[in-house]
């Protein structure tokens, strides 16, 4: 620290540069606030700030503080045996704070390397909003006393395990190389959020993401553009039927989803399909293939669970058709034994 203290006024004025802060003791100063536990980390920060007590106009302070350091930071849910998020790097640039004035501004905060476990619970609901409703009345609080802005947030080279649970079994994805950004972020959660996003999923479908996000409900407006994702991987979304194996097949789609408050999803757009072939494990031939299925002007809403197309063209289809000695075709007989591999 390097300043000026005064008594008469009581002020100070000064610089100053903190190293080597564990994250686990600053959680344990302001655990009754978060409503999250860090478990590992360090800060590292440095600035200038200006305070006073001026009669009655009460306590005055402002703090500039160009750059804050975060390092290996660990955070999991309050009383919960493991981390949900873990963060290598965190660079929070250019923060602003004035008291008198209830106001923090945050220039950019850029995350590099993090590391989730998230998924949907059988209901719909995210895991990781449980690190939030618990500060539900803190947010409100801070909403109504304080502005808080960040200009720019982005995150790069991140990793997320998602599960679906939704589905039994569930769908088990992994998403890396992802990079994220957003802007505009603040206290009024009734403000839109405009983000972007691209990712790979598995390691072998390119997923981009645009559009808006409502933090007060979670709701969401996003153009999505996903291709090159095996069939195999989405089995979990199809009837099964046990004389029918997927042998091969890769899935896009292009267009618009909506999310609302129940989690439920709605699609418009098109959709590709390349490289099918379906497998009758009876007889171990293949049963149908094509070589391309161009389906456009797809309106698929979860609920009421409807879908409507307006197109669908086949490219070198072939199917095997064969009529039994007891007078039934193959087709028909393959597809009576359904079993619903969806639980909503």
């Amino acid at each position: 620290w390097k300043g000026s203290l005064n008594l008469q006024p009581v002020s100070s004025k000064g610089q100053f540069s903190v190293q080597g802060v564990k994250a686990i003791s600053a959680y344990e100063f302001l655990s009754a606030e978060l409503p999250f536990q860090m478990t590992e980390g360090n800060f590292n920060f440095n600035g200038n700030y200006d305070f006073a007590i001026k009669g009655k106009n009460g306590m005055q302070l402002t703090a500039n503080l160009p750059l804050i350091n975060a390092e290996n930071l660990a955070i999991r849910p309050k009383n919960s045996a493991e981390d949900w998020i873990r963060l290598p790097a965190i660079k929070i640039s250019n923060t602003r704070m004035d008291l008198a004035q209830a106001r923090l501004w945050v220039a950019e905060v850029n995350v590099q390397g993090m590391q989730a476990k998230t998924w949907l619970e059988p209901d719909g609901s995210l895991n990781l909003m449980r690190l939030t409703e618990q500060g539900a009345k803190l947010k409100k609080a801070s909403a109504s006393d304080w502005q808080a802005e960040i200009a720019k947030l982005a995150f790069s080279g991140a990793s997320i395990d998602l599960e679906d649970r939704t589905v039994k079994p569930s769908g088990k994805f992994q998403l890396t190389a992802t990079e994220f950004s957003s802007s505009g972020i603040s206290l009024d959660f009734n403000k839109p959020l405009q983000i972007q996003m691209s990712s790979t999923i598995n390691g072998v479908a390119p997923l981009r993401l645009d559009g808006t996000v409502l933090p007060s409900n979670m709701t969401a407006k996003l153009a999505v553009d996903v291709s090159k994702m095996p069939i195999k991987q989405l089995l979990m979304y199809l009837p099964d039927y046990p004389g029918i194996v997927f042998t091969s097949g890769e899935v896009a789609a292009k267009g618009q989803i909506k999310l609302d408050e129940k989690a439920y999803l709605d699609y418009d757009g098109d959709a590709l399909l390349t490289n099918f072939v379906l497998l009758d494990t009876k007889n171990s031939t293949d049963l149908m293939s094509l070589s391309k299925a161009t389906i456009q002007g797809i309106a698929y809403k979860q609920s009421p669970e409807s879908i409507a197309i307006d197109t669908i063209t086949l490219e070198q289809p072939k199917m095997v058709v064969t009529v039994t000695p007891q007078q039934t075709i193959n087709i028909m007989d393959l597809l009576a034994n359904e079993t619903a591999a969806t639980s909503q």
